[in-house]
């Protein structure tokens, strides 16, 4: 795969509009990446913006963004979601997953819009109508290198995997015939996947460097990404024929605590920030 340019040194001398198609590609994907997360699809956003910095969203585009997405989103969010879902309008919900209806569905996209359209432009803490809703723990990211951005997506995605094939036993399907026990970690990172777009192309590959990278130079038991993805990864190959099996280098200090007595009594806590 072709990388792209690292464009997060260059000053956005000339702003560009991307096109519809792309900026709802874009969008469209960030809400299957970030499996119901916000917290992560905003971390999907500051990503993009590092990687283009002269990307803006103009008011005037706002509305086609909307109506171009406002199906497809529904679709693939509403379905078989009997869970409630992590996404909310404000900070005061924080707390109180809100169970989604089409109108929410809306609600939410419109606001994904506006922050997507504030991350891109780097509005600052602070500033901007759609800061209310954003979290500030995400804002912090603004001034972060990538390097850090991609260690908190890596940690994030993995811990979402986690939620769904070992805290939940599979994700909610309503075609019977579609894998219950997919990763995005392993799918999209570790196997390489095609995400169908290059930006989420290369996100995947420096998270998968991150993981390599980790795992070589600093394991530990106390690391909560390779903990969680030590158990996701069994479980994705309890469900998995041999051919479509991972296999993770762990090294030994990870395998032995995860299979410890231990472990089954202290799974890690997800985190919030």
């Amino acid at each position: 795969m072709d990388k792209l340019v690292d464009e997060s040194s260059k000053s956005p001398d000339k702003p560009i509009q991307p096109d519809l198609e792309k900026i709802s590609k874009l969008l469209f994907l960030s809400f299957r990446f970030s499996q119901g997360d916000n917290g992560v699809q905003r971390l999907i956003f500051r990503y993009l913006h590092k990687l283009h910095p002269d990307w803006r969203i103009s008011d005037s585009s706002k509305d086609s963004i909307y109506n171009n997405l406002l199906e497809p989103v529904t679709k693939f969010v509403l379905p078989g979601k009997e869970r409630s879902t992590i996404l909310h309008t404000d900070k005061k919900s924080l707390s109180s997953p809100t169970k989604l209806t089409p109108e929410m569905i809306g609600i939410v996209l419109q606001q994904e819009i506006d922050i997507l359209q504030e991350i891109l432009a780097d509005t600052k803490p602070g500033e901007g109508h759609a800061t209310i809703i954003r979290l500030e723990w995400e804002m912090k990211y603004h001034l972060q290198p990538r390097v850090d951005l991609i260690d908190k997506v890596t940690g994030r995605i993995g811990e979402k995997d986690y939620d769904n094939l070992v805290d939940h036993s599979g994700r909610v399907r309503t075609n019977p015939n579609k894998d219950r026990w997919t990763s995005h970690l392993i799918d999209y990172a570790l196997k390489g996947k095609a995400t169908g777009v290059p930006e989420y192309d290369q996100m995947f590959a420096e998270i998968k460097d991150n993981l390599y990278l980790t795992l070589k130079t600093n394991p530990s038991s106390h690391d909560s990404t390779l903990i969680r993805l030590y158990d996701t990864a069994k479980t994705y190959n309890a469900h998995h024929s041999p051919e479509e099996q991972i296999n993770i280098p762990f090294p030994q200090e990870i395998i032995d605590y995860c299979e410890s007595a231990i472990h089954k009594l202290s799974l890690p806590q997800k985190t919030i920030g």
